[in-house]
């Protein structure tokens, strides 16, 4: 720093101002430097009566009484200015310093000194809006951000959505802060997940995924073991909406067609998973006197078709002598139950017409007789053996 003018004529060589006095020995003539002559802004030159200041760079006038000015400086959008001054607004050794609003953050030097040049140390700072992290493009999905200060800056609002088939995991709206943080952490778009399938008893499930399991586009295939058949879609699609394209199918046991007991025999089945089902087993017999003619027993098969055709009762073969013996015993037993039959008839008869004698029938008599055909003596019934 450059000494004061009083510094500076302390300084002088005590002999020279006794040359001075010399020189201007009429005193009320002569001008010579003061400790102010200068305003303390430069050098004082003593001429011979009169002086002259040498300013120190940033002033000037004839005895530096002017300090050099900087340009005005403007309050930046979004911020402030303090500035603090020695010898005025904007001039030499005029120090600004900037600060931005909320959300903002400043461009630039935070200080500004205003040079003897008459040039700030700096160019003017600017508040630029905070920039939050570039969002990266959503898989399967969509970003669509509006801000006043520019895309994913300070008050920026980004909206999220998915595409078809895809459910937003976290918010749908996210919020550039003044922190340059979001507000929420950024989301993701997952497949749409359908409820999850088990393997039907009796059956399998093979699926094939492109998203995840169970989840949309997902197709699972059905298929039952030997011995049973599918009961409804062998194929199930995920669906946008998160529904399956159809109901979960069934196992169902293989059915073979209904039997029923042969002509002159009988039919008796066990089941395993239900009336004339796979496995079921149908056992046959004929009453006495026929004989079966096939298998005794069935089997329902996996494909549907029993083991064997359905077996039939045909009448024994029996020799001569013995159907002869048999014919006439026969013969026998029919006449012996047709004669008993006659007597037993025969008797009612005879029973009911003695009884009607007695109870029905009366002498006739001249007061208070009566006739009645119905009551003659007379056959009721007829045979003719």
């Amino acid at each position: 720093m450059k000494p004061t003018q009083a510094q500076d004529i302390e300084s002088k060589d005590f002999g020279m101002w006794k040359s001075l006095r010399l020189l201007c020995f009429a005193a009320i003539s002569c001008a010579s430097c003061q400790p102010l002559s200068c305003n303390q802004r430069g050098e004082c030159m003593e001429t011979i009566g009169n002086y002259t200041c040498d300013c120190w760079p940033g002033f000037y006038g004839a005895n530096c009484e002017n300090a050099v000015s900087c340009k005005a400086l403007e309050r930046p959008e979004h911020g402030q200015i303090n500035c603090s001054d020695v010898f005025g607004e904007f001039q030499f050794n005029s120090t600004c310093s900037f600060n931005c609003k909320e959300g903002f953050e400043l461009k630039g030097s935070k200080s500004l000194l205003c040079q003897n040049s008459g040039e700030w140390s700096e160019s003017t700072p600017t508040c630029l809006a905070v920039s939050c992290m570039t969002l990266q493009r959503l898989e399967h999905g969509q970003i669509n951000c509006t801000g006043a200060f520019g895309k994913m800056k300070f008050s920026s609002i980004c909206n999220i959505s998915c595409e078809e088939g895809f459910e937003l995991k976290g918010s749908s709206s996210l919020l550039c802060q003044n922190s340059s943080e979001w507000s929420e952490p950024t989301p993701a778009c997952l497949a749409t997940s359908c409820k999850a399938l088990q393997s039907p008893e009796h059956g399998q499930i093979n699926c094939s995924d492109v998203f995840g399991k169970f989840q949309y586009e997902s197709i699972c295939n059905f298929s039952c073991k030997e011995g049973y058949e599918l009961k409804g879609s062998t194929s199930l699609l995920c669906l946008k909406s998160g529904e399956w394209s159809e109901s979960t199918p069934t196992c169902l046991a293989t059915s073979c067609k209904a039997l029923q007991s042969p002509e002159h025999g009988e039919i008796n089945c066990s089941d395993v998973f239900g009336d004339f089902q796979y496995e079921s087993v149908c056992n046959f017999t004929c009453k006495e006197g026929y004989e079966l003619k096939g298998s005794t027993s069935l089997l329902c098969l996996n494909s549907g078709e029993w083991s064997e055709s359905l077996p039939t009762c045909l009448a024994q073969n029996i020799p001569p002598a013995k159907q002869h013996l048999l014919n006439t015993v026969g013969y026998s037993l029919a006449a012996v139950g047709l004669i008993s039959g006659i007597l037993i008839v025969y008797a009612i008869y005879r029973y009911r017409k003695k009884r009607s004698h007695s109870l029905l029938k009366t002498d006739k008599h001249p007061v208070n007789t009566f006739d009645n055909p119905a009551f003659e003596d007379k056959d009721i019934y007829s045979f003719d053996l």
